[in-house]
């Protein structure tokens, strides 16, 4: 069984834990999401240093 951990809570880059957190489980979602459709070419896009949410994806951040 795989668990995904998010990243430590600490401040970086003026973000918070809390909005860290969040922007995680935005990131999570969209790559299980995007998964089964992406082709294997293209799974670089999916990576956390490259990766882009889709236009719509990203809701209301917490404050």
């Amino acid at each position: 069984m795989i668990v995904l951990k998010p990243p430590p809570i600490k401040q970086r880059g003026g973000l918070t834990g809390r909005k860290l957190i969040f922007l995680f489980s935005i990131y999570l979602k969209d790559v299980l999401t995007r998964l089964p459709t992406l082709k294997a070419s293209a799974l670089i896009e999916l990576l956390l240093h490259s990766w882009a949410p889709r236009q719509g994806v990203m809701p209301r951040s917490p404050s």
